[in-house]
This record gives structure tokens, sequence and C-alpha cells, in this order.
């Protein structure tokens, strides 16, 4: 353990640095704990290490990180530390709070995630300075209401405990960006949520949920809504008052219809609604102009409406592992497509319009039944990874070196015999895979390929 020596007014050298006493008697009460030195270090590691740390402003403690110490305890001491601003204790064995951590009034970011923490003493509401709290992973099952006293509160973090109830006290945390109370057990929330004006992001993620509040539509502020998980019976109409949304998350969610409350969120630029069980989409999705994600994967969707054409800003469509029979012709819309995944349908054929698609990047047609490709395939010129295993074709065109950008391709698990000489001709060609196919001997294309330094997988 470390000795330090006291000078004249009142500060001692601890670490290589001077600092007040009775600080450094703090340090030492939790250095004599488990045995271990703490390193004086300009700024503690946010993500958190085996090591003790502290950072130092004007012989004052600032900064301590004590993360992995499997403390069971935290010593009244703490509470000396009048200028502490960061205080990371993830990761220990902490079952309770000393009330004298009520007294670092300068403490503006607290983390206490991964504990054993049951509940949270009612001087939390003291710490006035507070901007982002940490108490995710604990065993939380109430929280005390004098959380709303923590005004200048911007990050609450209480996902993975076990709670049940929120206070209505919540509502008064004005300043409030980031709530995630995602993994509890919340069967409702109080309305008083309504009244966080300004957050940005909520995860309501993984709780047994069946309503949400009306009062959730006055987020005006909001961003970000994860919802992932919640076996909704209905969402309330109040949600197409998110003017700000512009992600949204509904994966696993049993749902059976989009609600028509969601096509009217014109901000929203994400919309995830995988592994739900949604047999069609309205025509109304074509009023979310603004989307640019769209993740549909593992549904019951037998088609898709003509109006997917108006989502002209769309990047990214995935739409795997349904029950699509047809593409509509409106799909050549997207002009500003980069990815497409088709994988896992029963198709047989796509549209023409598909070669409109100048911008795409990468095509999923995997595990389909395709037994040709239209001709305007070839117009991809953007086209970097075209994947096609597992399919029915037999033949792939002899212009195929018109998709100048492919770098990979996989047409695996067909029944081609033969191969176009000019598959030689794809310069950036960097993986060819031609696994499971028919083909007895390969063409001298394939050879200058190889020499080139493409790989092979045959």
């Amino acid at each position: 353990m470390k000795e330090f020596k006291v000078n004249n007014d009142n500060l001692v050298e601890f670490g290589g640095i001077e600092i007040l006493q009775e600080e450094a008697d703090a340090l030492k009460d939790i250095e004599n704990q488990g045995g271990k030195e703490f390193h004086l270090v300009s700024e503690i590691n946010k993500f958190g290490t085996a090591k003790l740390e502290f950072a130092v402003k004007n012989n004052k403690i600032t900064e301590i990180g004590i993360p992995k110490y499997t403390l069971m305890t935290l010593s009244e001491s703490i509470g000396k530390l009048k200028s502490l601003k960061k205080l990371n204790l993830q990761w220990n064995k902490l079952s309770s709070l000393p009330e004298s951590i009520s007294n670092l009034r300068s403490l503006n970011k607290l983390d206490l995630s991964s504990n054993r923490l049951v509940a949270i003493p009612a001087s939390i509401g003291n710490l006035t300075s507070l901007k982002e709290l940490d108490l995710s992973s604990n065993f939380l099952t109430t929280l005390s209401k004098s959380i709303g006293d923590l005004k200048s509160l911007q990050k609450l973090s209480l996902q993975g405990n076990f709670l049940i109830k929120l206070t209505g006290s919540i509502g008064d945390l004005e300043s409030l960006q980031k709530l995630s109370l995602n993994g509890n057990h919340f069967t409702k929330l109080t309305e008083s949520i309504g009244d966080l004006k300004s957050l940005r992001e909520l995860d309501l993620s993984f709780n047994p949920l069946k309503i949400l509040p009306e009062s959730i539509g006055d987020l005006k502020s909001l961003q970000k809504l994860s919802l992932c998980g919640i076996e909704f019976t209905n969402l309330p109409e109040a949600i197409q008052n998110l003017v700000s949304l512009q992600k949204l998350y509904l994966d696993e969610c049993l749902l059976i219809n989009l609600p028509d409350s969601i096509t009217k969120l014109i901000s929203l630029e994400e919309l995830w609604l995988q592994q739900n069980l949604l047999t069609t989409l309205p025509e109304s999705i074509g009023n979310l102009t603004s989307l640019k994600d769209l993740y549909l994967t593992e549904n019951k969707l037998s088609n898709l409406p003509d109006s997917i054409g108006n989502l002209k800003s769309l990047k990214q469509l995935h739409l795997s592992s349904n029950c699509l029979t047809t593409i509509p012709e409106s799909i050549g819309d997207l002009k500003s497509l980069k990815e497409l995944d088709l994988s896992d349908n029963p198709l047989t054929t796509l549209p023409e319009s598909i070669g409109n698609l100048t911008s795409l990047q990468k095509l999923w047609l995997r595990d389909n039944k395709f037994t040709t490709l239209p001709e305007s395939i070839l117009s991809l010129s953007s086209l970097e990874k075209l994947l096609l295993h597992n399919n029915k074709l037999t033949t792939l065109p002899e212009s195929i070196s018109t998709l100048v950008s492919l770098q990979w391709l996989d047409i695996g698990n067909n029944e081609f015999k033969t191969l176009p000489e000019s598959i030689s001709n794809l310069n950036l060609l960097q993986t060819l895979d031609l696994r499971g196919n028919k083909l007895t001997t390969l063409p001298e294309s394939i050879r200058i390929l190889e020499r080139r330094g493409v790989t092979i997988l045959k």
C-alpha cells in the first residue's frame, strides 16, 4: 500500500501528486478493502478496467474508477470527495450505497451498473449536478420518488432490473434526454412520462407491457423509440404525434397489422419490424418519404404494395424470410436503394424494373426458386455483391461483365454446367463461389481469375 507524506497546508502526497488529507484517507479506505493501489490518470477509463484509477485537478480528486473490484460495501468516507465529478463503480458486488454519497454535490456522472443493488437511498436526489446515472443490471424493484429531484439529469439507464412500477416523479426530470427501461417487469407506465419534454431516446423493449399511455404522444422531442419484444394489443393513436421521431424499433412484437398511426410519422428514417406476423403492408407505407432503412425480415408477407415505390429516400430494404411470390414493378423507383435483401422467399421472377436501381450495391437473392434472372439486372453498374446461392439457375448471361463494380459473386448450389468466358472480365471480382453445381470442367476464364488472385470456392 502507498504511504503518503503530510505537508503543512493540509495536502499529502498520494500516488505521485499532492491532494487533500481527507481525500487521501478516503482512497486509502478503498485500497484496504481489496488490496490494490490507485493509479493516477488524466481521465478514468469510461469502459472500466480492473485497475483503480483517480484523476486530480487543483489538488482535489475529480474522478475515480473502481470497476471490477468485488466491492461489497462502499465506505462512508466516499462522501469526503466533495469535488468528485465522475465515479465509476460498475461490475462490483454492491447491494447498497452509503448515505454519504449524497454529499457528492459536484458529481456529473455515476456508474453503478452490474452490481447487486436492491434499492437506492432517497438521498440520491441531493445529487443535483448529476447528468448521467447508470443503474443498469442490478436488482432494483422500486425507484425512490426523489429521483425526480435530479433536475440536471440527461441520461438515466435502468435496463436489466426488476422494476414493476415507474414513479410518477420521473416526469420531473426536465433535462432528461435518454431513458433506458428495457428488460424490466413493467406492465404499465405512468402518464407523467409524457412530461419529459427534452427526451430524445426512450427504450421500453422487452417488458410485459400491453399498452402505452396516451401521453406518449406528448414527447415532441423524441427521436428514437425502442419497443422490441412487447406483445402489443394495439398502439395508441397518439404515437402519430411524435413529430420528431426518426427511429422506431418494433421487432418481435407479434404484430399482425401495421397500425396506420405509424405511417403518419413523416420524419421517420428507420423502421424495424423484424420477426413479427405481418402478412401485408398498408398502401399508406408510401407516406414515409423520409424513410432510409426498412427491416421486415422474418414476417409472413406474400406481396408488397405498389406504394413501396414512393420511398424515394430508402437505402436499405430487408425482406428475407417472408412468403413473397412477386415483387411490384414500382421497386424500380427506389433510386437511392443501396441494399436489397430478398433471400429465403419462394420467388421465381423479378420485375424488369430491378435494373433501374442504379445505386444498388448489395443484392441478396439466396434461397429462392429462380430459374432465370431478368436481363435488366445487368444494368446494375454499382452492384458490388450478388448472392444467388441455392436457386435453380442453369446459365449466366455472356454479358455478366457489364457488372463492372462486382466484387463478390455467389452462384453456389445451383444447376450450372458451364460458365461464360466473359466472367474473367469482372476486373474488381474478389470472391467467386461455385460450390454445389454440376460443373464438370472449369473454363479457362476461371483459371484467369485464379491467376489474378480471385478467391474461387469450388
